[in-house]
């Protein structure tokens, strides 16, 4: 809401709405829209907002929602539960002004992961077995990743995971101990494309984290490719 003391954007609202979602799995626009004021609350200035301006901020909440094209059933993968990768721009815009306020923009990392020989996995084991498979790391994934990072599933069994406030070596270290988890778990190996700010610009983290991981697939697997400029 432009002119007002609290105001809100409609790429705000669709975060806040994919963040409602993945703590709840509700696909109710009610509870989101108290979500986001919360969310508001917390990140504003002002103090808690008044009983006045609750019932309007939540009116334009939904009017943006809607008027973004956004739907809540698009915004959760119907197998893992992660958010939609959608909303990876919404998350990412979100950070970077932040980082900047905080003298960290090249503390950002992305990854991009898959699981190595899945497609065999699913023809040996079938296709309900593969999706047990996506739901195990998509667990571990949240293990590896806080409340204030992002994970997706991005297709098949392509992750995309990404760390506010780290590096390049930070999410190497997280990447190695997620791996070593899901080979406890399932036996299988995991190969994963790592890029950061350090060396990207914002618009191409996505792209340099998927090239890197196309590295590491093409090196022999079971491994992780850091992307170089």
């Amino acid at each position: 809401m432009r002119g007002t003391r609290y105001g809100v954007s409609p790429r705000a609202c669709v975060y806040a709405l994919g963040v409602t979602f993945t703590s709840h799995r509700d696909e109710d626009l009610a509870p989101a829209a108290e979500t986001f004021l919360q969310m508001v609350e917390a990140e504003g200035k002002h103090g808690p907002i008044p009983d006045y301006w609750r019932k309007p901020l939540k009116r334009r909440f939904v009017q943006a929602m809607m008027a973004s094209g956004r739907r809540p059933f698009k915004l959760r993968d119907a197998v893992t539960g992660l958010p939609d990768p959608a909303q990876w721009q919404d998350w990412l815009a979100l950070q970077i002004p932040h980082a900047e306020s905080a003298a960290l923009t090249s503390r950002l990392a992305t990854a991009m992961v898959n699981v190595d020989g899945f497609r065999g996995f699913n023809e040996t084991h079938g296709h309900r077995a593969g999706d047990e498979l996506l739901v195990t790391l998509a667990q571990l994934i949240r293990d590896a990743t806080g409340s204030g990072d992002f994970a997706s599933r991005v297709d098949g069994d392509r992750f995309l995971l990404a760390w506010a406030g780290d590096d390049a070596t930070d999410a190497v270290r997280k990447l190695d101990e997620l791996r070593a988890s899901f080979r406890d778990e399932s036996g299988l190996t995991l190969s994963a494309g790592v890029a950061d700010l350090a060396t990207v610009h914002p618009d191409l983290l996505f792209r340099c984290a998927d090239n890197a991981l196309s590295e590491a697939k093409r090196a022999g697997r079971d491994r992780i490719t850091v992307y170089r400029p």
